[in-house]
């Protein structure tokens, strides 16, 4: 894994880590879950102790998320047993067609908005390792 790589100036504050990590994400309405909704399957791209840029395929989900929504998402990080999980904003959407693959995927940007102070800490020391252990 290594740090994001843009083109251009990077107007980023916090450092992203480029991953592929599994995650589930429930979008809300308030402080529960839109009714009718289920957890959806999705990956990880990249990762800051700030936010996430998250991708999956679109079908129940595009009729819920729609520009700036709560999510809380779940992240299964390596080395532990139970997934770091965290409330944030769906601050973008956007969808990506592969004409190659003929596939069309949904990616979206979740900003934190609340996390507790062990699963920040998890976090925080997850993104260090990977970045430390990247080569350039």
């Amino acid at each position: 894994m290594r740090p994001n790589e843009c083109e251009g100036k990077n107007r980023r504050r916090f450092e992203r880590l480029t991953t592929d990590l599994p995650a589930t994400f429930t979008v809300l309405e308030g402080d529960t879950a839109v009714s009718g909704a289920i957890s959806l399957e999705g990956r990880v791209l990249n990762l800051s102790t700030e936010g996430a840029g998250i991708e999956t395929y679109p079908s129940q989900e595009r009729k819920f998320l729609r520009g700036t929504q709560r999510v809380t998402v779940e992240i299964a990080l390596p080395a532990h047993s139970k997934p770091l999980r965290f409330t944030g904003e769906a601050i973008w959407t956007t969808e990506i067609t592969d004409p190659m693959k003929r596939m069309t995927t949904l990616r979206f940007g979740v900003k934190i908005l609340n996390i507790s102070a062990l699963h920040s800490a998890w976090l925080a020391s997850y993104i260090k390792k990977e970045l430390e252990g990247a080569s350039f």
